[in-house]
């Protein structure tokens, strides 16, 4: 069972195995740290938490909001109605992470691979997620709306029940995309046309 800890006792640490955060606010680590098998509830992230692992880490209630998780690793991780608004991730790995539930407006996640990962009754409205390399990548019930995915390839990676108006995306990478007959006529501009009905 995993033991409560105060951010004080684990500062000096490279790594962080079997314990429980909360209720405290986190600010930058100076050093390299990993955590493993740890569980961190209702804290706040404040500051530049560049290349930091997390394994086996559940995140509840958490705020994540303008951080810095630049070039981290996120291996088997949860995000459970966290704020992520804002966060930069750019140069992130996610290999079995789950986002649900969460607010990611404004999320930057360019450059970063993601692997086994679900995305699930989120906001990521006006996120940046250009050059991101998607593998087996689930989702639902999400917020798209003006999201960039340039330089993103979007093959079979099924959008059906998302909201995605106005998302930028290069046609190219559009190919292989599942999607509603809807949800394809936002995409028509794409193609140099113009829609009107018949009689305008």
């Amino acid at each position: 069972m995993n033991e409560v800890k105060k951010i004080d006792e684990l500062k000096d640490l490279e790594c962080v195995s079997c314990c429980n955060l909360k209720e405290e606010t986190i600010t930058s680590f100076d050093h390299y740290i990993e955590f493993q098998n740890c569980t961190f509830e209702k804290i706040i992230f404040d500051g530049n938490f560049e290349g930091i692992r997390f394994q086996n880490v559940k995140f509840k209630e958490c705020c994540f909001s303008n951080s810095n998780f630049y070039g981290s690793s996120f291996i088997n991780v949860i995000f459970e109605s966290c704020n992520l608004i804002g966060i930069d991730m750019s140069g992130s790995t996610c290999i079995d992470v789950s986002i649900l539930s969460s607010k990611s407006n404004y999320s930057n996640f360019n450059d970063s691979i993601m692997k086994h990962v679900k995305l699930m009754e989120s906001d990521f409205s006006e996120a940046s997620l250009s050059r991101v390399k998607l593998e087996q990548v689930i989702l639902k019930n999400n917020r798209f709306i003006k999201a960039d995915f340039h330089n993103t390839s979007l093959k079979s990676i099924d959008f059906r029940t998302n909201e995605m108006e106005g998302i930028f995306v290069n046609l190219a990478d559009l190919k292989g995309a599942i999607v509603t007959p809807n949800q394809a006529v936002c995409f028509f501009p794409l193609l140099g046309l113009t829609i009107k009905e018949e009689n305008e």
